[in-house]
């Protein structure tokens, strides 16, 4: 593999001059052209080699304008049609998300307005990838409802065509890794691997192996995730795409960092530093790339070749006048200096950066004032249309009453019509009554007396039809009124919860500032130890600053935690004892120690500043008091940290070393040592318990319930 790749490094500059003779002959081509329909076809490629063979993104996107231009000029759909879509995949490289899918949803509209286009065969499988191109953009927002919207939109589209599926499955595949099903999405890809294998499609095969390495690293199977990379380098290789040959180099780089093999790491990231430099200046990727090499060095505690870097990353960042990677290139620079105990730069570069972190929060504060405007407009046009249905339902509603009670009237005239018919066989009972004898009087009287009972039942039926039309004009009023109350009440408990949310805001803010300025006021103390430390003679006075510098430092680092938190004031307890350890690893390990250590907590761990800050004192102080006393000469030393939750509202913090143990193997009533006090001091502050044991490793074991705020 290595022969191959010095092979690659020994051929890139004939591969790019190559590249360069063919891309200039066909420009000259083109320009010399007549026939203004092949001139469009010629620019549209002239903009996709550009793209993908040199990532020369101004020349890509300059000759994908004039394909468009000319043909928008001379009427040719077909041109309109292509060339939009290769303006739109200049836009998506140049990582403008959203100028792409609105250049990829006109080029839609032109080819579904068009018969003509419509009915050419060989545009159907363009047609396709236009739509999974947009459902990529979409999965990367992230928007996945019109993601999955436009993914199925291109699946309907392959079966009626029967072609392009495996692109389709590309495209499932990565909306279920961003959704974490990543059985779905492995399926998918591997799907399209065996399809884009027997199509011979070089580029999307080596997509869809680079998407099957990133789900592997994702699952910590680094050793697949390499070889899945690797595989996706070659094919991109095959298909002459530098863009995707440099991603791969890159990725690969990013897994042996991870795994510490900082010799391949090394090799890999200047394989990808040598591949840009044969294609344009492309700074937003040469600085990703250099602030890999960056971490690669720091790692490998290369330090003078980190600051270069470093360097190099800031001028980098003061060029795209980013501010974000401006922060982050003095951040880099802070951590060389802190690992070099080059204490006066790394006061300098911590200053820079707060004065930058105070910028990016104005920034960052218009930002968010234009957001919270926009998304007022919104809801405010979300309330009127849900007003307007509301009024519609009522008027539907209205609608209903009136038509039944107009059928409640037929009724009525039925009633009266029935009475009528009665009264006419009632007249001509009685004339026939007129001649019957008189043994037929007692028959009239019967007959009477129903009369009577039919006539008290029809008034009490008209009584009651009175009574329901008072009952419906009642009902309609009490609804007028509770909706007018309901709609008052709406319009306040909206406007209360505006307030709520401002206020809730402006304090999250005001504690994130708070932490902030806790911070640096603690950052600055420690500096004054440091200084002050350099300043005597007397070792006793220089290590008791020091141990003073270490726990200012510890509480400095939670209060960093909490302003850079996105869940309010909680302190993610792994990150903490993490970035902890590192300090005290960097402060007391000494050359010739062959020194590891271990941290086991959960990443669910999460605590307010209360419990935090006493949890970082006692690891503090024990690590610390390992670091000086146990190890002696020992040459594999290591110290273990464990922290659970072993039941509810109950945590248990293991510390363990392997070294000489404390005297008698038994920790004292009445200790003499600052640092055993003040441990015993922070567990009686949590309402803990600490024990101590020696069975050829020395472990201290406190059990402990969070503090509430």
């Amino acid at each position: 593999m290595r022969m191959l790749c010095w092979m690659m490094i020994y051929m890139l500059p004939l591969i790019a001059t190559a590249q360069k003779t063919n891309l200039d002959s066909l420009v000259h081509v083109t320009t010399g052209m007549k026939d203004d329909s092949s001139k469009v076809i010629n620019l549209i490629t002239a903009s996709n080699k550009f793209r993908v063979e040199k990532i020369d993104y101004p020349n890509a996107k300059k000759y994908a304008a004039q394909a468009l231009q000319l043909s928008a000029k001379t009427g040719f759909a077909k041109g309109m049609f292509k060339s939009t879509i290769a303006l739109a995949y200049v836009t998506r490289d140049m990582s403008l998300h959203m100028e792409a899918i609105d250049l990829l949803k006109k080029a839609i509209a032109i080819y579904e307005t068009n018969k003509i286009l419509a009915a050419d065969e060989t545009l159907h499988v363009t047609h396709i990838y236009t739509y999974t191109a947009l459902a990529d953009l979409y999965t990367y927002l992230p928007d996945y409802k019109n993601a999955q919207q436009y993914a199925f939109k291109a699946v309907d589209l392959s079966e009626k065509y029967g072609i392009g599926i495996g692109q389709c499955w590309i495209t499932l595949s990565i909306i279920f890794s961003k959704q974490k099903n990543m059985e779905e999405a492995n399926s998918y890809a591997l799907k399209a691997v065996e399809y884009f294998k027997q199509k011979s499609a070089f580029d999307d095969l080596a997509r869809a192996y680079a998407f099957l390495a990133r789900y592997a690293y994702t699952a910590d199977d680094f050793s697949k995730a390499i070889d899945y990379y690797l595989a996706s380098y070659e094919t991109y290789k095959q298909a002459n795409s530098l863009f995707g040959m440099r991603i791969a180099l890159y990725n690969l780089a990013e897994i042996c960092l991870k795994t510490k093999d900082y010799e391949k790491a090394d090799y890999y990231i200047d394989e990808t530093l040598k591949i840009n430099s044969v294609s344009s200046d492309d700074v937003v990727y040469i600085f990703y790339i250099n602030q890999l090499k960056f971490e690669i060095n720091l790692n490998k505690k290369n330090y003078s070749e980190a600051i270069n870097v470093g360097n190099l990353l800031l001028d980098y960042a003061t060029k795209e006048k980013n501010l974000r990677k401006i922060s982050a290139a003095y951040s880099n620079l802070f951590s060389v200096y802190t690992a070099t105990k080059d204490t006066a730069n790394a006061f300098v570069i911590s200053e820079k950066i707060s004065a930058l972190k105070d910028s990016l929060y104005n920034t960052d504060m218009a930002k968010s004032t234009a957001d919270l405007a926009k998304k007022y407009e919104t809801e405010k046009k979300e309330q009127q249309i849900f007003f307007l249905d509301k009024e519609n339902r009522l008027n539907q509603d209205k609608l209903s009453k009136e038509k039944a009670l107009s059928v409640s009237l037929q009724n009525e005239n039925l009633l009266k019509e029935g009475k009528l018919y009665q009264e006419h066989l009632l007249g001509e009972a009685l004339e026939r009554e007129n001649n019957l004898k008189n043994n037929e009087l007692n028959r009239e009287n019967l007959l009477n007396q129903a009369l009577q009972s039919q006539n008290k039942l029809m008034a009490q039926n008209i009584k009651n039809q009175s009574l329901i039309r008072w009952l419906m004009i009642a009902l309609l009023i009490g609804f007028t009124v509770f909706g007018i109350s309901y709609y008052s009440n709406y319009k306040r408990q909206k406007k209360d919860n505006v307030k709520i949310l401002k206020q809730s805001e402006e304090l999250k803010t005001l504690m994130s500032e708070v932490h902030h300025r806790v911070k640096n006021n603690l950052q600055v103390i420690v500096a004054m130890l440091r200084m002050q430390a350099r300043s005597i003679d007397n070792q006793f006075a220089i290590d008791a600053l020091v141990n003073s510098e270490n726990r200012l430092q510890t509480i400095a680092m939670v209060h960093e935690k909490l302003y850079k938190s996105d869940t309010y004031g909680q302190v993610s307890l792994k990150d903490y004892l993490g970035e902890l350890m590192e300090v005290l690893v960097r402060q007391y390990q000494k050359p010739a120690l062959s020194f590891t250590y271990n941290l086991s907590v959960s990443n669910e761990l999460f605590t307010n500043l209360d419990t935090a800050i006493p949890v970082g004192l006692i690891v503090n102080e024990l690590v610390t008091n390992s670091f000086k006393h146990a190890f002696g000469n020992i040459n594999q030393a290591y110290i273990h940290i464990e922290l659970n939750e072993i039941q509810d509202d109950t945590y248990q913090l293991i510390v363990q070393d392997n070294g000489t143990g404390l005297p008698h193997g038994q920790l004292p009533k009445q200790s003499a040592s600052l640092g055993l006090k003040l441990v015993r001091l922070f567990t009686e502050q949590l309402n803990g318990t600490i024990q101590y044991s020696f069975n050829k490793v020395s472990s201290f074991t406190i059990t402990f319930k969070p503090l509430t705020a």
